[in-house]
């Protein structure tokens, strides 16, 4: 099952290397979206339009 993950380089509460771990083990299945300085669960708030952007691109390649 594809996964979009959207992890903030600032995260705190859970390590970026965790995720950058993910997608390099699933390449052909996690998309990794590295939010710079920003804190956990906040990448939407930094940047809604860039957020929004990643989703619809994301959504889109599922078609394929």
């Amino acid at each position: 099952m594809p996964a979009l993950v959207f992890h903030g380089t600032a995260d705190r509460t859970v390590p970026i290397a965790t995720s950058r771990e993910l997608a390099k083990e699933e390449p052909d299945r996690v998309t990794l979206v590295e939010t710079e300085g920003v804190q956990h669960v906040r990448s939407w708030n930094a940047d809604p339009e860039a957020y929004a952007a990643a989703v619809k691109t994301f959504v889109k390649g599922l078609g394929n």
